[in-house]
């Protein structure tokens, strides 16, 4: 966080500066004090913890609404902030991996490469390629159980619709599979009577049905309390192995938490997630 924060009270916005800043211990470059705008209310009381600067200049009070701080154009222009993963020193990417982003993930592997192999960081893209075709082997079988419960998802969703409330769907479904008399059609004329009907066996097959996914549910959550892995964690443990046996020459666990994190599917909705949607240069194309 930047080295200040804002304080509202009484109408006015106070200026308060917080502890030393953690982020100089990640080699972050903040813009100073005196390159933001901002306003200091001397009534205003500090929290406990914080310190007020004396002595920082007053600005005009912002219009209406203005109550965020922001930094100045010169600021920035002079301490652009990091724009790409590859600009963040190697202490910002450690604290980026360990909440699981997959750019700083991607980022670590290309500078081990850089360091195993001796090269500049556009060859090491390319042994990056390498890996990730490796890595995405066999990756079609591994959505085959994600598409065939996709599929099931919604034929049996939106099929049920038409075996509720449709009368010469649950006709049809009546002689050739439950086999029971059929009522005459003043008492099906409508799509409320047809529900009624048709409910005493349906009812059955989707209460069932969304008991089971309950089950399936409940069992997921116990077996993460005793860390045991669900499917997708044992493919993703899989798809670590086979690349870290690909390549041992890079250190073992910088190439399994790459593996892991990376993404099944690369496109643009994954880079708004965070997730480069060309991770690989040229990985496709050559």
């Amino acid at each position: 966080q930047p080295e200040h924060m804002m304080l509202r009270s009484g109408g006015r916005i106070a200026r308060l500066w917080s502890r030393p800043d953690p982020s100089t211990s990640l080699g972050l470059a903040w813009p100073g004090r005196s390159e933001y705008v901002g306003l200091w209310s001397r009534t205003a009381a500090a929290p406990r913890g914080f310190a007020a600067s004396a002595g920082d200049p007053v600005s005009p009070v912002p219009a209406a609404g203005e109550e965020y701080r922001v930094p100045s154009q010169e600021a920035v222009m002079h301490n652009p902030p990091p724009r790409r993963f590859s600009e963040f020193p190697d202490e910002a990417l450690a604290v980026l991996a360990s909440q699981g982003v997959h750019g700083a993930f991607k980022e670590r592997m290309l500078r081990e490469i850089m360091r195993a192999d001796s090269v500049e960081y556009s060859e090491a893209f390319k042994v990056l390629s390498k890996m990730n075709r490796k890595n995405e082997e066999l990756r079609w079988l591994f959505k085959v159980p994600y598409h065939v419960g996709m599929s099931s998802a919604f034929l049996g969703g939106f099929g049920a619709i038409p075996f509720v409330f449709h009368r010469d769907t649950a006709i049809w479904f009546c002689e050739n599979f439950v086999k029971e008399e059929i009522p005459t059609a003043d008492q099906i004329d409508t799509v409320w009577k047809v529900g009624t009907w048709t409910w005493q066996w349906m009812e059955p097959m989707i209460g069932t049905a969304s008991f089971v996914l309950l089950a399936l549910q409940l069992l997921r959550s116990h077996m993460q309390r005793l860390s045991l892995k669900p499917y997708s964690r044992v493919v993703d443990s899989y798809k670590a192995d086979r690349l870290t046996a690909a390549f041992p020459q890079y250190e073992r666990e910088i190439v399994r938490d790459y593996a892991k994190s990376d993404p099944w599917g690369r496109d643009s909705y994954a880079a708004r997630r965070g997730y480069p949607a060309a991770s690989v240069i040229g990985a496709h194309n050559h």
